[in-house]
């Protein structure tokens, strides 16, 4: 792991103290809610991502039905309501720990008004990047910084980058709103993403603390089929989040530049003792509850979405999801079905134990064939996160269905490229260590390689042992890296996809990727944010014309005042041109 490996760490892993208490439970589980579409919205109005100007005949006054409206706002969640174990405060979406889940169909664009409804707090660090800057004189803070500004970040969405879609280089600023409008290409995989809150600087504070939900792109079998006892499995949806008070305490104290203020709005009690020290109190929520229960039928299969919202520290870069037997030594059936959205080739992968990531996602096809009590482990340790109870009377059901995808025809973008020979100059190294991309901490007018449409990229990525990377637009395929003795269980090997991966058994693999025909910056960068916002993050140009580079890419003043869309980024911060 090597000293890189504590650099910025308020704590090491052994000195982590987690809250598990047997016995205590917040009940049945609850799914999130479904949001819906709103009618009569006013002011939705998004740029054209070429002219960076509102559609013709598009004015503030228009009102437009079918479109999603999402508020970051301040909100109370309380958990185990009877015992009053834990109350947080903190920025939400719509008021929810986790947001409502936003469900889409590939072919569809989602329109979402986005509100921010953050107060300004005056005394914190300003993070503001001017778009006339060069690289002489362009002053970006990579530190903790605006708590109150924000943006949204749809990960794992095959789209683009730039407004009015998911560009994370915007800035939305306090009592604000902004239009987005991302399109969801009919070859986009169905699969299970999910939503964060990505301003540089804010980042850890308001994901760390709870700004998430749910993003389905939803399976269409006349289009894409998939195997009979998934199509006919009870879809349920994990949004597992993790919280760490006393480092999320410490980041809200560093965004303020005098030592005596700190952020007014992340605040946390626990009942007696929950947490004995809140500087070390560290837990996961499922769908916003603390140890819940989940109760199934015997022999009915369940697909499992796991999000693991992960945002920082050593021991929560990973959920390391398990399932336990019952008392009577009964396992239950559980095969891997997909990762970060994409379906595996290999399904049924049967596998004991799910390493996901932070900011991963697994599609668990889970069977208890036996009654009773199935906890479900994390931390590495005998901790529950949550628990499953078999009941019933016995069902039948499918039987798994094998080498199904393997007869299926991928999108273009999932394209298998583990026999195909990088192209000239596509096949470069990212190394994360010391909260920078290869050795360079983020400024947005620097590109750390530069793709072409069409070609094979190949990235020789180090430093995933302690720091889950993740990429924006294109998932990647890993060539190198994984053999059948490998540290993952079984969960990683050569030729799966993924969009955001960490191993603590592998510091280095090669991926492969065809990007398709979507242009502009893709971004990369640690998914322990708290890394992320100190500078652990940079991009990648794609270019239908330009040749593939190595180099760091530098854009002119021109290039960079469009690329980086700083003139969008004016009318976020003044909402009257909005």
């Amino acid at each position: 792991m090597g000293s890189d490996a504590i650099v910025g760490e308020a704590y090491t892993y052994d000195s982590l103290r987690r809250s598990s208490h047997k016995g205590l439970s917040d009940g049945v589980l609850k799914q999130p809610e479904v949001m819906k579409k709103s009618q009569n919205v006013e002011g939705y109005c998004p740029v054209n991502e070429k002219t960076l100007l509102p559609e013709p005949g598009c004015t503030r006054a228009t009102l437009t039905d079918n479109i999603y409206v999402v508020t970051l706002e301040v909100a109370t969640h309380t958990t185990n309501k009877d015992n009053s174990n834990i109350t947080i405060q903190s920025r939400l979406f719509n008021g929810k720990l986790p947001g409502s889940t936003i469900k889409i169909k590939a072919g569809e664009t989602l329109q979402i008004q986005f509100q921010n409804k953050l107060k300004l707090q005056e005394g914190a660090k300003q993070c503001k990047v001017d778009r006339t800057c060069t690289e002489k004189d362009c002053k970006v803070i990579n530190d903790y910084c605006q708590p109150d500004h924000t943006n949204l970040h749809f990960h794992g969405f095959w789209g683009s980058g730039e407004v009015p879609s998911d560009d994370v280089e915007m800035a939305i600023a306090p009592e604000s709103n902004y239009s987005y409008s991302s399109f969801f290409r009919r070859t986009h995989m169905p699969g299970t993403h999910w939503v964060h809150t990505h301003h540089h600087g804010s980042s850890a504070l308001q994901t760390g603390a709870g700004a998430a939900f749910a993003l389905i792109v939803e399976d269409d079998p006349n289009t894409f089929p998939i195997p009979p006892e998934v199509e006919t499995a009870k879809d349920v949806i994990l949004v597992v989040q993790h919280f760490s008070i006393g480092d999320t305490t410490k980041i809200a104290k560093g965004t303020f530049v005098e030592d005596d203020k700190t952020d007014a709005v992340f605040k946390f009690e626990a009942g007696p003792g929950f947490c004995d020290d809140p500087d070390l109190c560290n837990f996961r929520l499922v769908n916003g509850q603390y140890q819940p229960k989940l109760n199934i039928k015997r022999g009915e299969w369940q697909r499992l979405r796991v999000i693991y919202a992960g945002w920082g520290l050593a021991d929560s870069a990973s959920l390391n999801f398990k399932i336990s037997n019952n008392s009577d030594g009964d396992a239950c059936e559980t095969n891997l079905l997909a990762k970060d959205g994409i379906y595996l080739r290999d399904y049924p992968r049967a596998l004991t134990s799910f390493p996901i990531p932070a900011a991963g996602r697994a599609d668990i096809m889970v069977r208890c064939q036996k009654k009773g009590t199935y906890s479900i482990i994390h931390f590495d340790t005998e901790e529950v996160l949550f628990t499953i109870e078999s009941e019933g009377l016995l069902v039948k059901s499918e039987e798994p269905s094998s080498n199904f995808f393997k007869k299926q025809k991928f999108p273009n973008y999932l394209e298998d490229v583990r026999h195909e020979t990088p192209s000239e100059g596509c096949s470069c190294d990212t190394s994360l260590a010391s909260n920078a991309v290869n050795g360079v901490k983020y400024q947005p007018y620097k590109a750390v390689h530069s793709i072409q449409v069409g070609k094979i990229i190949e990235r020789k990525i180090s430093g995933i042992a302690f720091h889950p990377y993740h990429q924006h637009v294109n998932p990647f395929q890993i060539i190198e890296g994984f053999g059948s003795d490998d540290t993952g269980y079984g969960y990683f090997k050569n030729g799966d996809w993924h969009d955001n991966i960490r191993c603590k058994g592998n510091n280095e693999i090669t991926v492969r990727h065809k990007p398709g025909n979507i242009i502009g910056k893709m971004m990369l960068h640690c998914h322990r944010l708290n890394h992320e916002d100190k500078g652990m993050m940079s991009q990648e140009k794609i270019s239908r014309t330009e040749p593939c580079t190595c180099d760091r890419y530098k854009m002119n003043h021109t290039e960079f005042q469009q690329y980086s869309k700083f003139i969008a980024k004016e009318v976020r911060h003044n909402p009257t041109l909005h």
